[in-house]
């Protein structure tokens, strides 16, 4: 709808990028090293 336009942005993120930020997750769990691009997976925050 006009004046509710969806944005998204893609980073891309070693695994202890959210622990050298000093970010804490509210729920479900950070990247690791098993996260190898096979599977996709996705972190989003509150206002998504």
């Amino acid at each position: 709808q006009p004046g509710h336009e969806l944005y998204s942005d893609i980073a891309l993120v070693t695994p202890d990028y959210f622990s050298a930020m000093g970010v804490t997750l509210l729920k479900g769990r950070a990247f690791t090293d098993a996260d190898d691009g096979r599977s996709l997976v996705c972190i989003v925050d509150e206002s998504f």
